[in-house]
């Protein structure tokens, strides 16, 4: 456990990186019954959180084996389609509502 400035400095940066994908979570219900011009004029508006995000995870320097460093390394390997959603307001960030669908099948 460190003790240092550095440790409570990356525990400060996860919590921020937490609040990021929280605040885009929050904002993808608001804007569900909004047209793709609206939602895509929202997602370029807090499109720098996701920079943000991208560029700190790609600072870090975690374990591979560890959870948070497989959360970075898909993060890094996802980061094209995590662009294009950011660019076109008819992309969904999972695939749960399609899920839902073919379910009572």
């Amino acid at each position: 456990m460190r003790n240092d400035k550095q440790g409570r400095t990356s525990k400060l940066n996860s919590w921020n990186c937490f609040r990021l994908l929280q605040s885009a979570i929050c904002n993808r219900k608001e804007i569900a019954d909004k047209s793709y011009e609206e939602i895509l004029k929202v997602r370029q508006e807090n499109q720098s959180q996701f920079l943000t995000l991208l560029c700190w995870a790609e600072k870090q320097s975690i374990a591979f084996k560890s959870k948070l460093g497989g959360a970075f390394t898909y993060l890094k390997n996802n980061e094209k389609y995590l662009r294009r959603y950011l660019e076109d307001g008819r992309l969904e960030i999972d695939n749960n509502r399609a899920e839902r669908s073919i379910k009572p099948l």
